[in-house]
């Protein structure tokens, strides 16, 4: 009976665990789709943005439901998920930008 507790507690925390994991990817990967369009847009398609930034927004528009993993893999030049992760902070921090001086 114990163990029988032990092993659904686990299950559960596991599926939790799964649950909220799945839902940070998805909302940063609606942030993400949001900041790409508004960079694009602000820039009449990217006019002035570095080819970096410019690639990674442009990947994240075709491809707005993909994991970090999977849009490494769409980009045309080999980067590390941690170099697309960096490159993904200037495209937020750029967007944000724009959106503060709309405002």
């Amino acid at each position: 009976m114990l163990v029988q507790k032990y092993v659904d507690g686990k299950t559960a925390r596991a599926g939790n665990l799964m649950l909220a994991n799945t839902d940070k990817s998805v909302s940063a990967a609606i942030r993400q789709y949001h900041d790409a369009v508004t960079l694009r847009d602000a820039t009449c398609g990217f006019i002035g943005v570095p080819k970096e930034i410019k690639d990674v927004a442009e990947a994240r528009i075709e491809h707005a439901d993909i994991s970090l993993d999977e849009l490494v893999e769409r980009l045309p030049e080999k980067i590390t998920k941690s170099g697309l992760y960096h490159r993904l902070q200037k495209l937020h921090e750029l967007a944000e930008k724009i959106r503060e001086e709309g405002k």
